[in-house]
């Protein structure tokens, strides 16, 4: 069974499973979602627990543990963290585990974001019919202020509208700051007055993190002052240029491609779905393929060349300036039209 971040309180209140799978790249909602169900598995009289990192060792505990069954043995949570997809020993251990799961054991596993590769392996398949896997999703610029406001709510804070837009300015990307930064507010101001959007730019420094693909998003989606801060944010981390102009290179190729058929005649929901352009992406994809034609998109994508020489100090020029102003066309922003 695969279940919504969302959906997990209701679940759990009417059902409880022998295995849990949480993975996704936002530690606050993945750390939230295992103390929830930890804390289920606690109530279900599984008090014992032991955490484990899924090396060789940990897994052949768990192997031993499941060939090892006492009647007087205490219920036991056996937490697994691991950094990456599981390893080849874990998948073992855990295959040998399913084949008799001993009541009074309890599997909960985290792990980073699962690719399509490791869903399609046996122990994946088997994990989704003996028990659950929820998969967590970063909170995208769009719902962050929702999100910030539930959480302050819980926590006696009233925020205006401005202000939650100024908070979600500064911890976009961090929700381990933006949950912080509620918890430092909620001291100052619980049960208070409205806090205002000048008291939180006081108040709340500038803890944003971005990446590059959070970037294009906003490049594609034609948000120009949105792509301006995640890249001027991005070379104050140390973000090499180069790495921005390869992946950059990259989706462009793919949108000139999915351009080409546009103009044939296809549809783009048609084309997006040929070319497996799903989640964040298909928002992005839409808009950009419905501003300019195919041919504006490939003297974009030759300024990529243009720039990776530029990069590589074949041809004379600033690369982050360019990069800017290179970004700003593909959002479509004012100072550029499509000819």
């Amino acid at each position: 069974m695969k279940l919504k971040i969302e959906q997990l309180s209701r679940h759990l209140s009417e059902h409880f499973f022998p295995v849990y799978l949480v993975s996704g790249d936002e530690p606050l909602l993945v750390q939230e979602a295992c103390d929830q169900i930890r804390s289920v598995a606690n109530k279900k009289g599984f008090t014992e627990r032991e955490l484990l990192h899924g090396d060789k060792g940990d897994c052949d505990k768990l192997l031993s543990a499941s060939e090892t069954m006492s009647l007087f043995a205490e219920q036991k949570i056996y937490e697994f963290r691991l950094a990456k997809a599981p390893t080849v020993d874990f998948c073992k251990a855990f295959l040998s585990w399913c084949e008799n799961p001993p009541d009074d054991q309890f599997l909960l596993i985290s792990c980073a974001k699962l690719d399509k590769k490791s869903m399609n392996k046996p122990w994946y398949k088997l994990l989704t019919k003996l028990g659950v896997h929820i998969e967590v999703w970063p909170v995208d610029a769009k719902n962050l202020p929702g999100w910030l406001a539930q959480r302050a709510t819980k926590k006696g804070l009233n925020l205006d509208a401005e202000a939650l837009n100024v908070l979600a300015e500064r911890v976009e990307g961090n929700l381990l700051a933006a949950q912080q930064e509620v918890e430092r507010l909620s001291l100052l101001y619980a049960n208070g007055d409205a806090i205002s959007a000048t008291m939180m730019r006081e108040y709340v420094g500038d803890n944003s993190r971005f990446d590059t693909f959070e970037l294009l998003e906003a490049s594609f989606a034609g948000d120009a002052k949105r792509l301006t801060r995640i890249l001027t944010g991005l070379r104050h981390e140390g973000e090499a240029v180069a790495k921005i102009n390869g992946l950059l290179t990259y989706e462009l190729r793919n949108l000139t491609k999915m351009a080409w058929d546009c103009e044939q005649g296809e549809m783009p929901a048609q084309v997006m779905q040929k070319y497996y352009v799903w989640g964040n992406k298909k928002d992005g994809y839409g808009k950009s393929l419905r501003r300019y034609p195919l041919n504006v998109w490939q003297r974009i994508l030759a300024r990529c060349l243009e720039l990776d020489k530029m990069i590589k100090g074949q041809q004379k020029g600033d690369a982050w300036t360019a990069m800017e102003s290179l970004l700003l066309q593909i959002s479509g922003n004012g100072l550029w039209k499509a000819r």
